[in-house]
């Protein structure tokens, strides 16, 4: 994508937990429009860098640039309403509120009129099953119905760039299937720009435009994500992954 603009740029990152530094010199760049699927193996800083992007831990060093503007002064609230949307592992939804309370309790107007904007009803058309239980409390879903709503609350605050970290870990593999689809028309259909954190890649890979591989906080690989996904050797010797599906 040679004619879009650049949205998030790391320079040289590091970053942890209070004193403790799990990130180093961590440097990428994502474009408006493309989508970025972050690998490793278990432990090696993924959710941490994730972490980091939404103002969750402590920036040592480096910098984090996000439509332009620097990130280190911003706080996790800010970097929302700059356009961040977040579906963490836990997914934290309100489960005391219904699937609907959910979504319009966060739901904030878009940004600018290059989409077409996110709304429950969008989410809706999305993710049916969210359509059938809108009534229903958090407590009422299932895991993937959980993920679902987690993914649509993220959307409904019509972000910039959307951060999924594992969404399809622990389901059953039809909502697996459910959750990719609706995933690869949020990111290639609608473009909207994603970082995608993954155990199991090559899903993922294949809606993916960038690949990038942390082991013990730092890059050890980056580059296209369909080269990556056509090279099974590099893949296993990265990932111990050498099945493609």
């Amino acid at each position: 994508m040679s004619n879009a603009l650049e949205l998030l740029r790391l320079d040289n990152l590091s970053a942890g937990y209070g004193e403790a530094v799990v990130l180093h010199d961590i440097s990428l760049r994502l474009n408006e429009g493309e989508t970025l699927a972050l690998l490793g193996r278990n432990g090696t800083g993924k959710t941490t860098l994730m972490d980091t992007l939404v103002g969750a831990t402590t920036q040592h060093s480096g910098q984090i640039t996000f439509g332009g503007v620097a990130l280190h002064p911003l706080a996790s609230h800010e970097r929302a309403a700059a356009g961040m949307g977040w579906v963490p592992q836990e997914r934290n939804i309100f489960k005391s509120l219904t699937v609907h309370e959910n979504l319009t309790a966060v739901a904030r107007a878009p940004r600018n009129q290059q989409h077409r904007p996110w709304t429950p009803e969008r989410v809706y058309e999305l993710f049916p099953r969210l359509a059938e239980r809108q009534d229903n409390l958090g407590t009422q879903l299932s895991g993937g119905e959980q993920q679902m709503l987690a993914v649509g609350r993220a959307l409904v605050l019509n972000p910039r760039l959307l951060l999924l970290d594992e969404p399809l870990e622990g389901l059953a593999p039809i909502i697996v299937e459910e959750l990719l689809r609706a995933i690869a028309r949020i990111t290639r259909e609608e473009g909207l720009s994603a970082i995608i954190v993954e155990q199991h890649p090559q899903a993922i890979l294949k809606i993916s435009h960038q690949a990038v591989v942390l082991d013990h906080g730092t890059v050890v690989h980056s580059g296209s994500a369909s080269e990556l996904l056509d090279n099974p050797d590099l893949l296993d010797r990265l990932l111990g992954v050498a099945q493609v599906d």
